[in-house]
């Protein structure tokens, strides 16, 4: 394993702030089986994590997708991502051992003090940085840590300038500073580096800082999947001819942000006036972060078990039902119990 950032003796900062979880509120209602995919959604207000920031005192050379750092004597830092999350630690961690990572670190001997010199500057990324809710909850509101420090300038690797969102959600909450595109290795001196989850904190300063929100309305919207950045099964639900049916009989009206090629204030603009919320767990479900109550949040769970969406919902006050499914396709996605949801809908309004 590489040394992370917070373990080194140069780094000046907060060790491990610890980070409260949320509490969920009684009338949150989980529908569906009562066994261990219920207990995994809980449990995610069940644990303290830690945010590490501070100075990382020294020159260091900062290889272009953001995730490590290379000291005077050539060993690797780890940065922009904790110990605590074992998948992308491990992910990085074997990245950062294959023979081509090897050889670009050793092609940097004796040129080191060539490299673009970078000072009053953080050095800002996330293992997921690609994925619109990481993006925009996890990457960008690192930021926010900065006021504390000296910095001039926001280093960002090209990943986190490639879609549309990212580089309008940058223009929106970087200013003054500038942000530079770390197109290739560079040396940077004292930077500052943070590591922080999605937190309430995070929350309301991104909400702030974009100053988009959304009055609740009677419309009725459903966010529709599709362009998946990844690949793994079951994140969408299957449009059968009886779910086509129920969204028709309610008078739902289906949004698609699509892939990223939207602007941050054209896909809030999609869902003002939004009284309830329906979607498949996944990364289109973000822009409830801008939702005010009393709007109704509606997660159908799939396979893939993570509570970040209701704990959006427990803190801005939206009312919440999170839906397990238990029918899937070939390809492991949901097949919604209409029954389940026309009850559910006709107890709502």
């Amino acid at each position: 394993m590489l040394t992370p950032f917070y373990r080194r003796a140069e780094f000046q900062g907060v060790p491990g702030r610890a980070v409260q979880p949320t509490r969920v509120p009684d009338h949150f209602q989980i529908h569906g089986e009562p066994g261990l995919r219920r207990n995994l959604i809980l449990s995610h207000f069940k644990y303290t994590f830690p945010e590490y920031v501070g100075i990382l005192r020294g020159t260091y050379v900062a290889l272009d997708n953001g995730h490590a750092l290379i000291d005077e004597d050539g060993e690797l830092i780890t940065i922009n991502h904790s110990k605590d999350d074992i998948t992308a630690s491990k992910d990085i961690n074997e990245h950062f051992i294959t023979p081509a990572i090897q050889r670009q670190i050793l092609g940097l001997n004796g040129r080191r003090n060539d490299l673009p010199l970078v000072q009053k500057a953080a050095l800002l990324s996330h293992p997921y940085a690609q994925n619109f809710y990481h993006f925009c909850l996890d990457t960008v509101t690192k930021t926010r840590f900065l006021d504390e420090f000296d910095v001039d300038t926001v280093v960002i690797p090209p990943v986190c300038l490639a879609k549309t969102f990212q580089r309008d959600l940058l223009a929106r909450t970087q200013a003054p500073r500038s942000v530079l595109p770390l197109n290739q290795p560079i040396r940077i001196k004292d930077p500052v580096l943070a590591h922080g989850y999605t937190s309430p904190a995070a929350l309301f300063w991104l909400r702030q800082k974009t100053g988009f929100t959304q009055k609740p309305g009677a419309r009725r919207v459903y966010i529709h999947r599709t362009n998946l950045s990844r690949s793994t099964a079951g994140d969408c639900i299957v449009q059968t001819a009886d779910f086509a049916a129920f969204l028709e009989e309610f008078g739902f009206d289906t949004v698609d942000f699509g892939s990223g090629d939207l602007t941050m204030q054209q896909q809030i603009a999609m869902i003002d006036g939004a009284g309830i919320i329906l979607g498949a767990h996944g990364a289109s479900m973000t822009n409830i972060a801008f939702l005010n109550p009393p709007a109704t949040i509606i997660e159908l769970f799939g396979n893939r078990i993570f509570g970040g969406f209701m704990d959006i919902a427990a803190n801005l006050d939206l009312r919440y039902h999170g839906i397990i499914c238990e029918d899937f396709d070939g390809d492991a996605n949901m097949i919604p119990d209409c029954g389940k949801l026309r009850a559910l809908i006709s107890s709502l309004i």
